[in-house]
């Protein structure tokens, strides 16, 4: 009889996993749960001892792993969280090894749509509070670039690159840009009425991934310096014109 606690060593890709093989059977209808199955023992061929060898993405193959850990596939909900992943694999990437490993997707109830209603509230409201964090940090300008989920590293970025405006729409990384392709019009309108003392707009361009373009929207808003009172902001300063006796007063004569 095999023994479920049996170790198992995988190298993917040239990077070794190590599990037990009680690990991969809780799952028998994947390929490793099937493969490692009591049942199959007579067909494993392993490369040394306990090891067996897949020409896979070993990168990718560490959220493969944690599937059979923890029942879920962690990337995922990254993805649809509110933090960046800042692991090295895409999306495109998963979904193949998902396939290969035959690991089932996890079933989701189809959004509502409140629920998507709710989602463009959230980018609308970003974008108002974008304009409040500009205006508190005397920027000028300030934009986003939303790009397609398949233009790969190039899919999102800020200006400012770091800081408060691209916290606000860190969650809005992977769905930004298909929010503005269904709603950008009417995004542009509403924040116009609310601001019009700035200038926004939301301009298509182009970026290029592997010798593929992809559509972006870089949304840009532009702020004048009357937002900022210059004479008011001076005089409640250390910078305020004194009186002009005010340096006399403990003047010895």
């Amino acid at each position: 009889m095999v023994s479920s606690e049996e170790r198992i060593v995988l190298n993917v890709g040239g990077v070794k996993y190590e599990t037990y093989r009680s690990t991969l059977t809780a799952y028998p209808d994947t390929l490793l749960g099937a493969m490692f199955h009591e049942r199959n023992q007579e067909l494993l061929r392993p490369t040394n001892g306990n090891e067996y060898f897949f020409d896979r993405n070993s990168r990718a193959f560490h959220y493969i792993l944690e599937f059979y850990r923890t029942g879920k596939i962690l990337l995922l909900d990254e993805i649809t969280g509110p933090k960046e992943s800042t692991m090295d694999v895409n999306i495109q990437e998963l979904i193949e090894e998902i396939k290969y490993f035959q690991i089932p997707l996890p079933r989701r109830d189809i959004p509502t749509d409140q629920y998507h209603a709710a989602l463009l509230d959230k980018f609308i409201d970003a974008l108002k509070d974008g304009i409040c964090e500009a205006r508190y940090d005397f920027h000028n300008i300030i934009g986003a670039q939303f790009a397609p989920i398949n233009a790969g590293k190039k899919i999102f970025d800020t200006m400012p690159p770091e800081g408060n405006f691209k916290r606000l729409f860190e969650p809005f990384r992977y769905n930004g840009h298909k929010i503005i392709e269904l709603f950008g019009d009417d995004i542009e309108e509403h924040i116009k009425s609310l601001f019009p003392d700035i200038k926004f707009s939301i301009v298509v361009g182009e970026v290029e991934e592997n010798d593929v373009g992809y559509r972006v929207y870089v949304v840009k808003i532009e702020i004048g310096d009357e937002a900022w009172n210059r004479d008011a902001i001076l005089g409640k300063s250390c910078l305020k014109k004194k009186k002009p006796n005010d340096h006399n007063e403990n003047q010895i004569i």
